[in-house]
């Protein structure tokens, strides 16, 4: 009887082993599963972070460009040039000169012109290269066009 008993024991312990191996091994699937959510939802948030900073950029570009169709509205209309053909003629500007070319806000002084800014090398800063005046009598070297 001894040998019965000592065998129902060794049953038990085997089986009460396995179960304990069962569980163990659930316990780590649950933990892969929940690690692989909680890493899903770091990839979600970062994309949803970098798709706002796109967002952010794309309204503030559209701003500056809405606000350079302002400050050229006087100009386009002097010269005769239509507003959809001004990003072109900066890149010929930018293309011809060889030079970084950027557009400032309007000078009071120069009959309410576009200043423009040019670089001749990078890393160097940017100076005033002219004026683009609305009004020819207020140009920068006095004649008028």
């Amino acid at each position: 009887m001894d040998l019965a008993a000592a065998r129902a024991r060794l049953e038990a312990d085997a089986d009460a082993a396995a179960r304990a191996r069962a569980a163990e091994q659930a316990r780590r699937s649950a933990a892969a599963r929940a690690e692989a959510a909680e890493q899903a939802r770091r990839s979600a948030t970062a994309h949803a972070s970098a798709a706002e900073r796109r967002l952010q950029e794309a309204l503030l570009q559209a701003q500056e460009r809405r606000a350079e169709q302002e400050r050229l509205t006087v100009l386009l209309e002097h010269a005769g040039m239509d507003a959809e053909v001004w990003p072109a003629f900066t890149r010929l500007v930018r293309t011809v000169s060889g030079k970084t070319v950027e557009y400032g806000g309007r000078s009071p002084a120069h009959g309410n012109g576009l200043l423009v800014y040019s670089r001749p090398h990078p890393g160097r800063e940017f100076r005033l290269a002219g004026v683009v005046s609305a009004i020819p009598k207020h140009s920068p070297s006095g004649r008028q066009s």
